[in-house]
Parts: structure tokens; sequence; C-alpha cells
């Protein structure tokens, strides 16, 4: 079972997915694979049944705890479970397509479907606060300040930001080089001048400390201790000279949302991000381009207004016999 497995994982990375994608899906299929072994003595895909994956569904949605973040021993969500199970049919389905399955056994199982979420985008002084939030009085409250700027300025997901490199900005044409975003496409992104300004302070200013892992820290003997870092190309870095992780960084905006009293991750700036835009009269279609999507479906999940927001497009677009009294 594992080595169809494999073979699947590397036509994928042949396709150029992404490796969350890869990671995500690897995972997926070992948990059933672990699962219809120990609790069904399972060992050939051809003895997969229908009954089995549905059992396995509710072992993941009773029984299965999570291993990683989150609250400790706490179950999985539903999207979770929905992604997991969207991953072992697709799976399956490859292996109808090579002829090593008859049929997939799971093509027409309904996938579980969890309430939605709505993330809430923080109004533009909510934001304005979030942003100004870091000590710029110090070197990593100059980078941190320069990360809120382009989260605001761009919209990026979470790993798009903690994967640029260097050479990735261009301050001069104001604009940023996005490389191997969802579904592996690059796009080139514009910068708004305060963005700008701020990218420029931490890369003269502080970067150039960091890379060499120089920044003067709690930790300072611990760092020096260690050897000194190998010069990273990331634009984000650690005071030991190390691309920044999006777990840091995901952290680092939690933290800043908590002194001002509000939730905040990267999708909320990202969220904030379109639908500011789209306040301001912006094209969906051009907000689709920026966030990087593919459907415009996608993009319209994230640009939900107010019914107070939409009261006042209504009185914008209001014709002029609109406003004449009734007889």
């Amino acid at each position: 079972m594992n080595d169809d497995l494999i073979e699947y994982l590397q036509r994928l990375q042949a396709c150029h997915y992404s490796a969350s994608r890869i990671t995500q899906m690897r995972y997926a299929v070992e948990l059933l694979i672990s699962y219809v072994r120990e609790q069904h003595q399972v060992s050939d895909w051809r003895e997969v049944t229908a009954e089995h994956i549905y059992q396995f569904a509710g072992w993941l949605g009773t029984r299965y705890r999570k291993s990683y973040g989150g609250t400790e021993n706490s179950l999985v969500s539903l999207s979770t479970i929905r992604q997991w199970l969207s991953c072992v049919r697709v799976f399956l389905h490859w292996q109808v397509t090579e002829q090593r399955l008859m049929q997939n056994p799971i093509a027409q199982m309904r996938l579980p479907r969890p309430q939605s979420t709505q993330v809430r985008a923080l109004s533009e002084a909510e934001m304005s606060r979030l942003i100004e939030t870091p000590d710029i009085s110090k070197k990593l409250g100059i980078r941190d300040r320069a990360i809120l700027e382009l989260l605001y300025a761009t919209g990026l997901r979470l790993r798009e930001v903690c994967r640029l490199d260097l050479y990735d900005v261009e301050l001069t044409d104001e604009q940023i080089t996005v490389r191997g975003g969802k579904g592996g496409s690059d796009r080139v992104l514009p910068l708004t001048e305060q963005a700008c300004h701020w990218l420029q302070r931490y890369i003269s200013e502080v970067r150039g400390e960091l890379a060499l892992g120089q920044l003067p820290t709690k930790r300072r003997r611990q760092a020096l201790m260690k050897p000194p870092p190998t010069l990273s190309p990331a634009l984000w870095l650690t005071v030991y000279g190390r691309r920044l992780a999006w777990q840091t960084l995901l952290q680092l905006i939690r933290q800043y949302g908590a002194e001002i009293k509000v939730k905040a991750t990267v999708h909320t700036f990202r969220h904030s991000f379109a639908t500011h835009l789209l306040k301001r009269g912006a094209a969906i279609e051009d907000i689709k381009r920026l966030l990087g999507h593919r459907n415009l479906d996608i993009t319209q999940i994230y640009t939900h207004l107010e019914t107070a927001d939409l009261q006042q497009v209504i009185k914008k677009a209001a014709l002029p016999h609109d406003k004449e009294p009734l007889d």
C-alpha cells in the first residue's frame, strides 16, 4: 500500500504540486493505511471498501486526537477531516485511472460540510492600530512593522510571506514577486508607498545585522556559542540569521492583536485587504488577481460586506428617478 502512495506522491512532485499539498496528501493516506491495517487487518488497496472508509471518517471525528498545535488532545476539525477524505478520494481515483482498482469505493461519498466561519475584516482604524503596534525603537520592531505593512498592502498568504527572498523585492519599481504561490503559479504585486518605506528601513537598517546573527538579544550568550549562520537569501530573518518560520510569524501577529484586543492572523490581513479594496471601488476581478485566485467564487468569500456598507453602495448608485417621490 505504501509503494502505491510513494509513486503517487512522486507524480505530484513531477507535476509541480506545492510541498504543503504533497505533505497533506501523504499524511491523510498514511492515516488511512494505518487505520485499515490495525482495525481491519487490510494490507491491499483492492480489499479497502466504502464501509472501511466511512468507519475511518467516524474514527477521525470521534477518536483521533491532534498531535500538533491547538489544544492538547483536542479533536480535529470538520474542515480538516473533509480535506483528508478529499485527499483519500483523489488518491483512489488515481488508482482507478492507473487500472490498479476496478472502482473508487468512495467516488460518491458526501464529504462533511463544516459550518462556514467567516473571518471578520478589521476596520481601517483597527488595521492602522494593529500595524502601528510594533515598537519601532527596536530593530525587531522595525522588522515586524515592515511585515505588517507588507501583509496589508498585498494580502499575501502565510507561507507566501515566509518564502519571500530578498531578490523578490523591487523597491525601485514598487513591486514584489511572489514565487510558487498556491497552485505553483507566480505573480507580481504592486507595493504601496508606505510598504516600500518600511521595507527600505528594514533592509537597510536591520536585515544585515540579522543575517550575520549580530543583533543583541536576551539569548545572546547562547547565540555566540553557535557557529555563525550561513547567509540566507530569505527576506525575513530571525535573530539567528535563519528564515522566519511561519509558526513564529503567526505567533507574532496574534501577540500584536492581543495588545490591541483584536483577534488577528495573516488571514485577517488578507480578508481586510480584499474587503477594504472592494469598499473603495476596486473591481472584484482585480482583487481576484491580487489574491492569486483561479476561481472568482473563492474571491467572493473574502469580500463580504456588512449591511451598512451595502446600503451606502446602494445610495451612491441610486439613479435620479430613484430619488423622486412616489405618486
